[in-house]
């Protein structure tokens, strides 16, 4: 008789729930990394830095709470898929990946964050 462990679908559950929070923290060290660049190509003082942080805070916390929303009324993991599969749709053709695309990623890994938890 087999010992029973963890079937295939919980695996795939961990594993989709597992990039969900990848992508969450890789969105904020993003931000956090490339300030100080973004400021010196727009010659902006250091002390913008802080209004920009609290402008990437508050976006990022409506995000959430739309996520929360989505959840909420078309269940989780209907939104979890939904987001992954317009997370994952840029990258099928890197060549023509803009800068717009890479914003609406990161909204979207933004917005499946609290469906995950």
């Amino acid at each position: 008789m087999a010992a029973s462990g963890p079937g295939r679908n919980t695996s795939l559950a961990i594993t989709a729930l597992c990039s969900v929070q990848f992508v969450d923290v890789l969105g904020v060290t993003v931000m956090v990394t490339a300030l100080p660049r973004m400021l010196a190509d727009l010659n902006a003082p250091a002390s913008v830095g802080s209004l920009v942080s609290g402008g990437y805070a508050m976006f990022f916390g409506g995000l959430l709470m739309l996520g929360a929303r989505l959840g909420d009324r078309f269940g989780h993991r209907r939104t979890i898929i939904a987001s992954l599969a317009v997370l994952a749709a840029p990258e099928c053709d890197m060549d023509r990946v803009a800068y717009e695309m890479t914003l609406l990623a990161e909204a979207v890994g933004d917005i499946v964050t609290p469906a995950a938890r």
